[in-house]
């Protein structure tokens, strides 16, 4: 059986990349099919991810000299990027826009749409593209619309949204708003990430490469700070313990609000996605309000605080961490500090139950595809 994916990969941000990777490894080997990530890169996704902009605003202005300073590192970080797609997912060759979706469009038994925010209709690099529209044989798995689902209307989507064979969701509060527009059920699904383990990770990792001068300078007592925000109040929380417990500071470079980052926080702006789980996984105490940080720290069963407060908590976050029954207490720096933090065997068994579904879930959405073209197989014979 062929399978075909799009999703988020060609981003430089380890979360896409690393959900993109499991999603893949999961239909490949969990199953038995084939999978090719369509490598959909729109104009917008690769100038987003540029490290020079046209001259258009004082904002890229910013971006461009930040750039120019950290030139040689944010070099090295994009090659790893590009790197690991090539080595670590199987692509189809790369197109841009929905012509090229259509008219390059590769025969496939399932066109499988997800996971990640694709359906984030107001995200700077949205595209079309991700609703497959005119497709047939497709299904999406574990579609997000982003921390904000109330603002990315799905509207003007409905004619492809009403094509899909199956949808299910990242989030409770996406399924719930899809359903407005599609006439079947909506499941909601762990993210890809949680479908593989944290030895899987582990492999992926070292896969017998060298260790980078990156990890080779850091041993396992520090704290790192991982975000896409770089907020004050994560900040200011992640100085405070540095302080309480004397351990230095660690974050690597995600975007330009890295530029925020306090006097005494090292930054690697040369970590890609090995560099990132190496850092994560070896550090004493992680703080981070970004989705798949969450993810990473739960697997690798790390204390970690999630520094934001609670009217500005994240949905993704919030429905993630109730998921996994883990109380909110537990990830503040008073429980990590106190080492009352998560119940590690409670929470592995509530991803052992998501993992199950999940995979049930894929089953399903395989089998179906497999009735749906014997079916036409036996018609077409007939004729």
């Amino acid at each position: 059986m062929k399978t075909m994916t799009i999703t988020y990969h060609a981003s430089n941000n380890c979360g896409s990349f690393l959900q993109a990777y499991a999603l893949q490894q999961t239909l490949i080997n969990m199953f038995s099919v084939e999978n090719t990530i369509i490598d959909f890169r729109s104009r917008e996704l690769i100038q987003n991810y540029s490290l020079f902009r046209p001259f258009r605003s004082p904002k890229n202005a910013f971006k461009n000299l930040y750039s120019l300073i950290h030139y040689k590192s944010l070099k090295t970080r994009a090659a790893r990027f590009e790197a690991a797609r090539r080595q670590y997912l199987q692509l189809t060759d790369t197109i841009h826009d929905m012509s090229d979706l259509i008219c390059k469009r590769q025969a496939a038994d399932l066109y499988i749409a997800g996971s990640d925010q694709i359906w984030n209709t107001t995200a700077p690099d949205f595209s079309e593209a991700f609703f497959l529209p005119g497709f047939s044989n497709k299904a999406a798995y574990g579609i997000s619309l982003g921390s904000d689902y109330m603002k990315a209307p799905l509207s003007a989507y409905v004619q492809s949204i009403q094509e899909f064979c199956s949808i299910s969701a990242r989030e409770t509060q996406g399924a719930e708003e899809i359903s407005k527009y599609y006439d079947r059920s909506v499941s909601v699904v762990s993210d890809p990430a949680l479908l593989l383990s944290e030895e899987q990770y582990s492999l992926f990792v070292s896969d017998g490469s060298p260790e980078s001068a990156t990890d080779k300078k850091n041993e396992e007592n520090y704290i790192f700070y991982y975000s896409m925000k770089y907020t004050t109040p994560g900040l200011r929380q992640t100085v405070a313990l540095s302080k309480e417990t004397g351990l230095p500071m660690i974050t690597v470079f995600t975007n330009y609000h890295t530029c925020r980052v306090p006097h005494g926080m090292k930054v690697y702006y040369d970590a890609g996605p090995k560099e990132f789980l190496r850092l994560l996984s070896r550090a004493k105490i992680v703080v981070t309000d970004s989705y798949h940080g969450t993810i990473f720290s739960i697997l690798y069963h790390k204390p970690f605080v999630y520094p934001v407060a609670e009217q500005d908590r994240d949905d993704r976050i919030r429905n993630l961490l109730g998921s996994l029954q883990i109380p909110i207490d537990s990830v503040s720096a008073e429980a990590v500090l106190c080492g009352r933090g998560i119940d590690w065997t409670s929470t592995d068994r509530q991803i052992e139950l998501q993992r199950s579904h999940s995979l049930a879930f894929i089953e399903k959405m395989l089998d179906a595809c497999k009735t749906v073209n014997q079916e036409a197989s036996n018609v077409s014979s007939h004729f």
